[in-house]
């Protein structure tokens, strides 16, 4: 059985419960446009928000442009985090486990796609069970590229095969275990911990499970 020293967890979807549908919801509400039936948010105008390359207002005007439709300024002034605030629900067996994961040694963190408006989210949250943060739009690299597991486990100090990493996208697990590390598709928090058991079950203490 392997040792795993680190944990790594993806935050939407994992940490919290995937804030993309609300989210979704509040922004086409708050535009007073249907994106969903336009496609959604451009991927690619998201990518690079997502890495940081372009900021919120940017990124707002180039979807206005994309659709070619005007931005308006209740859109403008923040709506990313304050979306993401709105529809925000924490998945507390996760935040729980990561507490205890800690108080053994182990040593835990937050990988994850996001953006600088939702990096100033997650750090109002006080998180004390998450050691090392990796945000893509602080490194400039995205999931499942795979730079991006690389640089999280240096900011471990581990091999890719001392660490864990919970995922809710099938892809992101994928790109994880090819660079060595252990990966779990997070679809709820018991059939994870299940996994987890199949490849360190000393990871899983008394009463989890």
């Amino acid at each position: 059985m392997p040792k795993i020293r680190g944990v790594f967890f993806d935050w939407g979807g994992v940490i919290i419960e995937n804030p993309a549908p609300g989210m979704a919801k509040v922004i086409a509400n708050t535009w007073g446009v249907d994106f969903k039936s336009m496609g959604g948010l451009p991927l690619e105008l998201l990518d690079l928000f997502q890495r940081g390359e372009i900021e919120e207002g940017d990124f707002w005007n180039a979807v206005g442009e994309y659709y070619s439709i005007s931005v308006p300024s209740a859109v403008k002034e923040g709506l990313w985090g304050k979306a993401f605030d709105e529809v925000y629900v924490e998945i507390n067996p996760t935040l729980d486990w990561a507490t205890k994961l800690q108080d053994t040694g182990i040593q835990t963190g937050v990988l994850s796609n996001t953006e600088l408006p939702a990096v100033e989210l997650f750090e109002s949250q006080n998180y004390s069970c998450f050691e090392h943060l990796v945000f893509s739009c602080e490194c400039g690299v995205s999931k499942p590229n795979a730079d991006i597991y690389h640089f999280a486990a240096e900011q471990m100090n581990l091999p890719p095969s001392e660490i864990l990493f919970l995922d809710d996208k099938p892809e992101n697990v994928a790109a994880a275990r090819k660079t060595g590390m252990h990966g779990v598709l997070f679809q709820n928090f018991q059939d994870a911990i299940q996994q987890v058991l199949e490849i360190d079950e000393e990871l899983v203490g008394d009463g989890i499970g």
